[in-house]
């Protein structure tokens, strides 16, 4: 079985890109769950609320009448027999900054994982590619709050250092924290990657990172192989993070490395994680650190 904490099918499908990570496609690889992003480029704000409830109604589309497949609204849907167990998250808050109202709206429609900006600055905080010394506003701190006290889950990957310490700084270890699909900067120096202080931060909150497979976020000029990945899975490992550390790919959201192009590869990522680790640390790693974190933070 497998966990990967970011996709971005619905982006590929609604735009009528060919993707790799749809349904089927994840059922025959035998990953039983997935998060999947909603992500729409900054643009107008009509344009964004649009796009961003087509792709919600394109997820339902594709799950309406499939017995194997079920969204997770709350932990006791891991109760349920299911081969695929979807979560639905939102990349880049940017409506939201715009109305707060619009969370109510995504909260009702199944969005339990938010994270506050993608590459772009907002209403709510800076992102990781912000020139702006400066992290979260006050909408964005009555948005955590919020998020916080219906049990949902916040994801750092997109943000900036600034954002991440407001956060940390701002909320208590009920926070359910999580960086989907972000690696190391002490092996990769990259600003979307994790400094060593992050992650143990994450670690201490009984957060997840999600290693994801982007080749220049796992080594500096590009050239990354599936070595890479596990290296900066050791890293978090050697961090204290042998609880918190899994995969999230960013499949249909950026190219991979081609060992792990598609989720049918998973595999061999096991292999390669067999020669370091004993079976039940790479079961960890795959699946059951991402099982074990939804299972505690969604809603009862």
């Amino acid at each position: 079985m497998y966990a990967d904490g970011h996709c971005d099918y619905l982006y590929k499908a609604y735009n009528n890109y060919q993707a790799v990570s749809g349904i089927r496609e994840l059922i025959k690889a035998k990953v039983r769950i997935q998060n999947f992003a909603i992500f729409v480029e900054p643009s107008s704000l009509d344009k964004m609320i649009h796009e961003t409830f087509a792709q919600i109604e394109l997820f339902n589309q594709k799950l309406k009448d499939n017995k194997d497949v079920r969204i997770l609204l709350s932990a006791s849907d891991f109760d349920l027999p299911s081969k695929l167990f979807a979560l639905l998250s939102i990349e880049g808050s940017d409506i939201i900054s715009y109305d707060i109202k619009y969370f109510d709206k995504l909260w009702s429609l199944g969005v339990r994982m938010y994270s506050l900006t993608w590459n772009n600055d907002n209403n709510f905080a800076t992102s990781c590619y912000s020139k702006h010394r400066t992290g979260l506003t006050e909408k964005g701190i009555e948005l955590i709050k919020k998020i916080n006290s219906k049990k949902g889950i916040i994801d750092i990957s997109h943000i900036s250092e600034y954002s991440f310490w407001d956060i940390i700084n701002r909320t208590d270890e009920q926070l359910g924290l999580v960086a989907s699909h972000s690696n190391c900067r002490s092996l990769c120096d990259h600003v979307r990657n994790l400094t060593d202080v992050q992650i143990r931060k994450i670690i201490k909150r009984k957060g997840i990172i999600g290693i994801n497979l982007v080749p220049s976020f796992l080594e500096r000029s590009g050239k990354a192989s599936i070595i890479d990945v596990v290296k900066h899975i050791e890293k978090v490992i050697n961090l204290g993070g042998v609880n918190n550390v899994a995969i999230g790919s960013d499949f249909d959201g950026a190219e991979v490395i081609t060992e792990l192009a598609t989720p049918i590869a998973f595999p061999a990522l096991v292999n390669e994680l067999s020669k370091m680790y004993n079976e039940a640390i790479v079961n960890k790693i795959m699946y059951y650190n991402w099982d074990d974190f939804l299972r505690n933070r969604l809603p009862i």
